[in-house]
């Protein structure tokens, strides 16, 4: 999932990303995307899920009321957090199960099951 796709390279990264880790099925959902990109895409994954496709697109944050850019200060505390969560549950008094490995994962703007 993502907020949506204007040139497709951040889908792009992340459908590379998903598919090295072999998953049973990849659905694309954005709330808004061209046509043309939804086309493109659809040969990329099982399915292509957009709420809207407006044409002309012209930019993502068209299509919302309220869509502010994410700072750097913002990023850098995002991945701090991440880093520590991360190092929190590889540590060995770990209170919380692994997940299955038959899940939906959300990261990177692709939805996916995984196979065993």
């Amino acid at each position: 999932m993502d907020d949506g796709i204007a040139t497709g390279a951040t889908m792009h990264a992340a459908l590379v990303a998903v598919k090295q880790q072999q998953p049973a099925r990849v659905i694309i959902a954005i709330p808004t995307a061209a046509p043309s990109t939804c086309e493109e895409f659809a040969a990329e994954g099982d399915e292509v899920v957009a709420v809207i496709r407006p044409e002309p697109f012209y930019a993502v944050g068209l299509w919302y009321e309220d869509f502010p850019q994410t700072s750097d200060e913002e990023v850098r505390d995002l991945l701090e957090r991440a880093r520590q969560e991360q190092q929190s549950a590889s540590s060995p008094q770990q209170k919380h199960p692994q997940p299955d490995k038959k899940r939906l994962d959300q990261s990177d703007g692709v939805l996916c099951s995984f196979n065993e």
